[in-house]
């Protein structure tokens, strides 16, 4: 087995090697001057099982170009088989026609990637409609949930928390994190009206009045649900209002929504690189492909 770590994810690579006691190596990407993607391994790969480690985010169209073409070159040379290791997989959100003409981006990203790989390993996918992603992917994919490593996080920083998850959906989510660490657990019931504009309100009764209340979500992005959130809990009177997620898109604006809103610390796992990405997910995803 040889990891490969393309530009998203080049941490949990080494990282992932270092535990499957594998050699890695980072593909050497560039730029033409018109803005192609260049791309060179610095190994080759014949006769062997290659893991591709690669986030889709930042710049999501960037990173399923360096899967394509990591993949099509590990076939090149003679790799016995090729796995993505996907922490963050994108553009399954899309995945039903809503509007007439609209692209269904999990079905085409299926398409696409069942070509050229093998199998698929990911964390916590934000799925709606489609439960399991094998009923869209030609090749076999394996999801593995970090709803562990969040627990373990919690219990140990915040003590005397109440966890609650940001809508309905999240509500067996929120409960199982909680339950694994025997603190209370509710759920917001949450009214979308855009993707920039939500109202929240909490289901239940339960007491927060000086508690940590820790927001779970598997995925912040626009920050704007955290923000109403945390606004909606300040009220009950919570010793401090904190988030932690397993998916840290943080796009645009939304660190500064949340701590405008009162937020005060925010954790992600390291699915995907930033400064908040403190929950380890590479010996997660080593046991997977292993």
């Amino acid at each position: 087995m040889i990891i490969v770590g393309l530009s998203n994810s080049l941490p949990v690579a080494g990282l992932m090697a270092r535990k499957l006691r594998a050699p890695w190596f980072a593909v050497e990407k560039n730029h033409f001057p018109d803005g192609e993607i260049y791309m060179r391994f610095s190994k080759n790969v014949k006769d062997q099982h290659v893991v591709l480690v690669q986030s889709f985010h930042p710049y999501p169209q960037e990173a399923l170009i360096e899967i394509v073409w990591a993949a099509a070159q590990s076939r090149a040379q003679g790799a016995k088989s090729v796995v993505l290791a996907a922490p963050y997989l994108g553009y399954v959100r899309q995945d039903k026609e809503f509007h007439s003409g609209e692209a269904v981006s999990v079905r085409i990203l299926a398409g696409l990637l069942s070509r050229y790989v093998d199998r698929i390993v990911t964390i916590d996918p934000h799925l709606h409609r489609i439960k399991d992603l094998e009923t869209v992917f030609a090749c076999p994919v394996k999801v593995v949930t970090a709803n562990g490593l969040l627990a373990d996080f919690i219990k140990k920083n915040y003590v005397g928390c109440v966890v609650v998850g940001p809508d309905e959906e999240s509500e067996q989510w929120a409960a199982a994190i909680a339950r694994s660490i025997k603190v209370e657990s509710t759920v917001l019931v949450k009214t979308r009206f855009s993707s920039q504009r939500v109202r929240v309100k909490l289901k239940g009764d339960i007491d927060v009045k000086g508690k940590i209340v820790v927001i779970v979500d598997d995925i912040i992005s626009s920050g704007k649900t955290i923000a109403e959130a945390a606004k909606l809990m300040k009220k009950f009177g919570p010793k401090r209002v904190v988030t932690v997620s397993v998916h840290g898109v943080f796009a645009g604006k939304a660190i500064f929504w949340m701590k405008k809103a009162g937020v005060r610390e925010i954790t992600s796992s390291t699915t995907i690189e930033s400064a908040y990405a403190k929950i380890d997910v590479a010996e997660l995803l080593a046991n997977a492909v292993e």
